[in-house]
């Protein structure tokens, strides 16, 4: 069979199964997905799924939530809904469960159906002889025949009365009055409670816990059996019987779903912004970029498919929800808070960062192009020798003395960061510069990922001891700044620390300047306009960016001092690296010779590559400045007596090389290149 002749055979199997849909009373077109032709057929057959069943508090929005949607998101996010009970959707049905059961009026647990010889008007009646009384699914119906009939001839229906007093919140206990129309549920609709009572009670006890349980006993249901009987279900056992009605049974409400009604359909909210599901794919394949290797990337990979939908589904109809995210500490080149996003939502960092980023590098560039932190070309190496340029232009090649440096650092600069103000320079960039279609899209995520509280939903990776040596004003478990360590923080941060930047260079008029995350430095000609300027800056940066300039860090010297700049030392005709590098570096490599002694052979190796990468990312920032000797004795005196055997360096000890006798890579390849070995890595051994 051939492709053509496949996809002529499933499109005839989808066109079968939709027809079949469609006489049940789904809402379903030859249009529909296959995806979603499936979930029907489970909906027609079986349990499709179950969910919190919610109002907003704000404007009584009704939404229902997955239990891993929850658990994504945030405390406030959560606080601002009332749960009323869970949704189920299954053969065909979908309908809210209270939360509870129901108390008669004397808070008993148990009730009588109504009076005896009572034949509520125009209830059918599914007595002896009679059959189909399973397919009775409208308990709302029911409940309103049976209260009308009660208030008119003067008679007490507890069981379908206390259904439809029932709430789900109050103002008196939850400060929200619940307008949900509650019933007594039919008896086709009380046999699903039955049917799937270990599902809806497993997902009962994770919302409620373990005291709102549908319980192993007898409920009424609000299908009529004759004038002195009505229908009940056992939960125990699924009888479906009928008994006189002023035997007591519990009660358990139920509710329709808001807005939707007519055909049962799979959508739970509208589409509201059109996005590409092809704009998704490719935030991702960006956001894996160079990190394909890291836990977070491998384990999404199992479900990418699974979860890049739901995220697309959540993105289009405004129902983005970002998860928990991970904290920790990092220790070089100072303690310090870490967030890292869950990898779906690093996604959706990427695909904000995708269009926001080409506004924001154009008004960087138009606004002095000094800032070198997170730019594709820029960085520490060419924020330093740009520098080093400077001084040397200002002074004229070091003849002028009439030269001061002038720097500072913002306090706390992330943690700070007021996020009204900081949604108010975006909103407006984006308004006045963005051109794509998706622009209001773009509005609504960054809105979502400025605003989210991730310190309401996280798990750590560090002790918690690790945060007792940290300052309050440097945690966001005690300020409501920008997370470090996600994207938008980094580009945002930039992008506010450029509104300085401009405010520096074109209403100061100092073009010497140049700005590294919070790190700033400029020049000037004296003591005296330093110290004005110094003066100048704090108020400024107080009143227009709600920010402050670092007390402790302001910097005011000759330029023959010399000034620190991301890990460098910047004096007249040379770069030197900082101590504080050298001293991590020596650090680092002590901790790699105390592993080496404490293991064997074998953890020698292991530790080759990981010590690879540390010598080498030092080495390689300290050979563009005058470091030779600090290399040289690092290497010879520290690394070459433990791992000489292992190791060499090229270029006069600029690159550390693992021996290929002891490189497992070149290794594998070398072995890859003989055939025989090769088809026996890669290709699997199949068994009979």
């Amino acid at each position: 069979m051939n492709i053509l002749e496949e996809s002529q055979l499933l499109k005839q199997s989808k066109d079968q199964l939709v027809e079949v849909l469609q006489n049940h009373g789904f809402a379903v077109t030859a249009d529909t997905p296959l995806a979603d032709v499936a979930k029907y057929m489970k909906w027609d057959g079986g349990l499709l799924d179950l969910r919190v069943a919610t109002l907003r508090k704000t404007n009584g929005e009704y939404n229902a939530y997955s239990q891993e949607e929850w658990e994504a998101m945030s405390a406030s996010e959560k606080a601002s809904l009332v749960k009323l009970g869970i949704q189920i959707r299954a053969e065909r049905q979908q309908f809210i469960i209270s939360k509870d059961n129901v108390l008669s009026d004397s808070d008993t647990t148990s009730m009588p159906w109504g009076p005896t010889s009572s034949d509520v008007r125009n209830l059918y009646n599914y007595g002896e002889g009679t059959t189909g009384q399973i397919n009775d699914i409208d308990g709302e119906a029911n409940t309103d025949l049976i209260t009308a009939y009660g208030i008119a001839n003067s008679q007490s229906f507890p069981a379908a009365e206390r259904a439809r007093a029932y709430k789900a919140s109050t103002f008196a206990d939850g400060g929200y009055e619940d307008p949900t129309k509650w019933s007594l549920p039919a008896i086709g609709q009380l046999w699903l409670l039955y049917k799937y009572r270990p599902q809806i009670n497993t997902i009962l006890t994770y919302f409620f816990g373990s005291n709102q349980l549908i319980l192993s006993d007898w409920y009424w249901s609000s299908t009529e059996y004759s004038s002195a009987g009505a229908w009940y279900v056992s939960m125990n056992y699924g009888y479906v019987t009928s008994s006189y009605k002023v035997v007591t049974y519990r009660v358990r409400a139920v509710a329709p779903v808001p807005g939707a009604a007519g055909l049962p359909s799979l959508a739970i909210t509208s589409v509201v912004y059109d996005i590409p599901f092809s704009s998704v794919i490719e935030a991702w394949i960006s956001c894996e970029r160079n990190k394909k290797t890291s836990p977070s990337c491998i384990k999404f990979r199992w479900h990418a498919a699974r979860d890049l939908a739901n995220l697309w589904e959540q993105m289009r109809t405004a129902t983005y929800v970002p998860h928990a995210s991970m904290c920790f500490m990092v220790t070089y080149p100072v303690l310090r808070e870490v967030w890292a996003g869950a990898f779906r939502d690093r996604v959706a960092h990427h695909w904000e960062a995708d269009r926001f980023q080409p506004v924001t590098e154009k008004w960087i560039k138009e606004s002095g192009d000094m800032s070198m932190n997170c730019r594709k070309g820029y960085g520490g190496l060419m924020a330093v020798t740009t520098m080093y340029d400077m001084i040397r232009h200002f002074t004229e090649n070091y003849t002028r003395q009439d030269c001061y440096i002038v720097g500072g650092d913002f306090a706390n600069y992330f943690m700070s960061i007021d996020k009204p103000h900081m949604w108010m320079l975006l909103e407006q960039l984006i308004m006045d510069e963005y051109e794509g279609d998706d622009k209001a899209a773009l509005l609504y995520m960054m809105h979502c990922t400025l605003f989210h509280r991730c310190q309401d939903n996280y798990y750590r990776r560090s002790p918690e001891c690790m945060w007792d040596a940290l300052p309050p004003r440097k945690s966001l478990f005690f300020m409501d700044g920008l997370p470090i360590g996600n994207l938008p923080s980094q580009l945002w941060a930039n992008f506010k620390g450029a509104q300085f930047m401009y405010w520096m260079m074109f209403i100061k008029k100092h073009p010497e300047f140049l700005l590294f995350v919070d790190d700033w430095r400029t020049l000037v000609h004296s003591l005296e306009e330093g110290r004005q300027l110094i003066a100048e800056v704090k108020q400024y940066l107080k009143e227009e960016l709600l920010i402050t300039l670092h007390p402790d860090k302001i910097y005011l010297q000759h330029y023959t001092k010399g000034t620190k700049m991301v890990g460098a030392v910047l004096k007249p005709g040379r770069i030197y690296i900082a101590n504080r590098t050298r001293g991590k570096f020596i650090q680092r490599v002590m901790e790699f010779n105390a592993k080496a002694a404490s293991t064997d052979e074998q953890g020698r190796l292991a530790l080759l590559e990981p010590l690879r990468a540390s010598v080498n990312s030092y080495i390689g920032m300290m050979v563009h400045y005058q470091s030779y000797k600090v290399r040289r004795r690092i290497c010879m005196e520290l690394i070459i007596p433990t791992w000489g055997k292992y190791v060499y360096f090229q270029d006069r000890f600029a690159k550390l090389i693992i021996k290929r006798k002891y490189n497992p890579l070149y290794n594998l390849r070398r072995k890859l290149k003989k055939h025989k070995f090769a088809a026996k890595f890669i290709r699997p051994v199949y068994q009979e």
